[in-house]
């Protein structure tokens, strides 16, 4: 009985996992609509502006889709309780605060918003590392 509870994920991985799963999913579908030439043409118009005066061009919108795709892969590898999972999800969260810095400044706010998850997934993850192979 006690071998079978170890071998669970718990809460706090799941819960983690499935709030950036959801994010994700958001993400994904806004970035795959901004690449839509007649949608983008619509949201010029509206904002008075072409999107590449507002920052966003084609290839953004293609590395964020990369990374929301690597970000999903890492959870659900994270899921299925592979330490590969975990690499992938911190070293593709890491680039994408570095990319973040670099297009749009530093911003404390901004670094600390995208730093809460992948912290509290890692504490969540160090506390069952047992199951990912991480302890020694």
């Amino acid at each position: 009985m006690e071998n079978q509870k170890q071998n669970k994920l718990g809460a706090g991985i799941i819960t983690i996992s499935v709030i950036q799963i959801i994010f994700s999913a958001f993400a994904l579908f806004g970035s795959i609509i901004l690449l839509i030439p007649s949608f983008q043409e619509n949201l010029a118009t509206i904002t008075g502006a072409p999107l590449d005066q507002l920052g966003i061009n084609n290839t953004s919108i293609i590395i964020g889709l990369v990374s929301i795709i690597l970000i999903l892969l890492g959870i659900i590898l994270i899921l299925r309780k592979k330490a590969i999972g975990l690499y992938i999800y911190l070293l593709v969260t890491a680039a994408n605060i570095i990319y973040s810095i670099i297009m749009n400044g530093f911003m404390i706010s901004s670094l600390i918003g995208s730093l809460i998850l992948p912290i509290l997934m890692t504490f969540f993850v160090y506390r069952k590392k047992e199951l990912f192979g991480l302890s020694k």
